[in-house]
């Protein structure tokens, strides 16, 4: 009798482990699969800020400066989540950038002018290029449900900034040509217009 209640209440245990694990996974620390993925992301996520700041400091033309502020503004919020949810996981993010991240930033700070200006936002792009791709490798391997969450939440910011980068590259790829297309698309539409409004 003793053994088959022994048994008995193995097989409970057993049965339960899965659920037990579930809910105490926050009080326990995160998965190592979630620990890399916040220390990553809180890594990359803070040398975004920095680089922002550099951008608002040092970028010569609008667009450029707009962009800066735009990533110190998300990634700063981000940050800020993801820190919550470390906290609750038990896990400690990185304090200092990585390497490459530094010595990145070493080389932009040595630029001015336009030569900053385009490094800056290539800079951006491939980090960018390179932070979506490791969100949707991830994502769907996160336990924690706020984790996953977070992901999600994420990744159509950065794309968004993927976006808008490409799109400052266009612009500063000439020498600061940006708002000359604008008025020549100004001084086109006004000839059609004029066109338009007489053939009633």
């Amino acid at each position: 009798m003793r053994s088959l209640f022994i048994a008995a209440a193995a097989v409970a245990l057993l049965a339960a482990a899965p659920a037990i694990a579930q809910g105490n996974k926050t009080s326990h620390g995160a998965s190592s699969g979630d620990a890399k993925f916040i220390e990553h992301v809180a890594r990359d996520g803070q040398a975004e800020v920095d680089l922002g700041h550099l951008g608002e400091q040092k970028a010569q033309t609008n667009e450029v400066k707009a962009l800066a502020r735009r990533l110190v503004a998300d990634h700063t919020k981000s940050n800020q989540q993801l820190m919550k949810i470390a906290q609750q996981e038990q896990v400690q993010p990185p304090a200092q950038p990585s390497k490459s991240e530094s010595n990145q930033r070493a080389k932009l700070e040595k630029l001015n002018g336009q030569a900053f200006d385009r490094a800056f936002v290539k800079e951006i792009v491939q980090d960018h290029q390179k932070d979506i791709k490791y969100f949707q490798k991830e994502q769907s391997s996160l336990q924690d449900p706020q984790l996953k969450s977070f992901a999600q939440q994420t990744l159509p910011v950065l794309q968004q900034h993927l976006e808008m980068a490409q799109q400052t590259e266009k612009a500063t790829s000439g020498s600061g040509s940006s708002t000359k297309p604008h008025s020549s698309m100004d001084s086109t539409a006004t000839p059609a217009a004029r066109t338009t409004t007489p053939a009633r």
